[in-house]
């Protein structure tokens, strides 16, 4: 795992997301569970200096809902007005869909996000969006 090269702390959410997707060979491939997830994420806030201002987590067996706990963490966005989002992978996050992804795939998703100012920290691939 990377870390972040970061001199300022900054206020930010953990999403978790545990969901099952089907690979193009057919086969089942579930995520790490919520609690995992979760425990990777505060890791990386913790050794990168992150301040933590909440955790959401959702769980499904379809690309097609949102969690209550997503929408919950967006709608709390205007008030906690946190910078990043830390997410174990950004298959966790980019699976939502909601009023705020506007039923959109995941390649407008970040744009969303980037509307908000809030930035993306996937903990499994050290890649980040700014």
């Amino acid at each position: 795992m990377k870390s972040i090269n970061n001199s300022a702390t900054k206020d930010v959410v953990i999403y978790a997301h545990y969901c099952t997707y089907t690979n193009l060979r057919g086969e089942v491939k579930p995520q790490p569970s919520i609690e995992t997830q979760l425990e990777y994420c505060r890791k990386f806030a913790k050794r990168n200096n992150l301040n933590v201002v909440g955790e959401y987590f959702g769980e499904s067996h379809s690309h097609s809902r949102s969690s209550p706990q997503y929408i919950k963490m967006m709608e709390e966005q205007e008030t906690t007005q946190f910078q990043s989002i830390v997410v174990y992978s950004l298959g966790s996050l980019y699976i939502e869909k909601s009023k705020y992804t506007k039923g959109l795939d995941c390649m407008f998703h970040s744009e969303v996000l980037k509307k908000l100012n809030i930035s993306l920290l996937p903990v499994k691939s050290g890649y980040q969006t700014s």
